[in-house]
């Protein structure tokens, strides 16, 4: 009689496909963190800028207005040189490098706050120091083109970027990384489980069931 296929797996056997799972989980997991640290860091700072009470537009109305061109090419007016250089060095990669205003126009962020009448100001970039002041500028040009020449004080730079400290980068998300890391890492210890769990019953089907004998005249 044929020996059942799904017999109980021996200890011997559990403990072979835990060390599959585990070594698995483990390559994929190193190799996500590795990967992640690899990644550039990016850093962000803010500035703020402060309108005055009852102005017209208000913040919202305000943010869509510094969002076009006009504000883009203040800023890039008064980067040159080494500045220039730093600006578009993160981004010269690839057969199609990206322009001065293309990469402040992806590395910018206008934030309005209607309730406290305010306007945040962001800019994102690997140097930390340059990130802040890059910020600045915006802060600075977008409060120019916000001031009438009748009325020259109605938005003003309330707060300066400050640059981030080392650690306080906003990307790579370590949280991010590592869960889809373990979610991987999981999945890939899984796989490896099964196949290893898969030879065996083949090698156990093949004991439990040789072919008959031939038989002699």
């Amino acid at each position: 009689m044929t020996a059942p296929l799904l017999l109980p797996a021996s200890t011997r056997q559990r403990r072979r496909h835990l060390g599959v799972f585990l070594a698995a989980f483990l390559v994929v997991l190193a190799g996500v963190a590795a990967y992640t640290l690899a990644q550039p860091k990016i850093y962000r700072s803010t500035a703020t800028l402060q309108l005055a009470p009852g102005t017209d537009p208000g913040p919202a109305r305000a943010a869509e207005a510094l969002s076009g061109s006009a504000l883009i090419r203040k800023v890039a007016d008064r980067l040159s040189g080494e500045e220039l250089r730093q600006l578009t060095a993160p981004y010269e990669s690839g057969s199609d490098p990206l322009t001065p205003p293309e990469v402040l126009t992806e590395n910018r962020g206008i934030l309005p706050q209607p309730a406290a009448a305010r306007i945040l100001i962001q800019y994102h970039h690997p140097d930390p120091a340059f990130a802040a002041m890059v910020a600045n500028l915006f802060a600075e040009e977008a409060a120019a083109l916000l001031d009438p020449p009748s009325d020259p004080t109605r938005a003003r730079v309330l707060e300066r970027a400050q640059p981030a400290a080392p650690s306080d980068y906003v990307s790579p998300s370590l949280p991010l990384h590592f869960g889809l890391g373990l979610l991987l890492a999981a999945a890939a210890g899984l796989a490896a489980m099964l196949v290893s769990a898969g030879f065996t019953l083949i090698a156990r089907a093949d004991r439990a069931d040789p072919a008959a004998p031939t038989e002699v005249d």
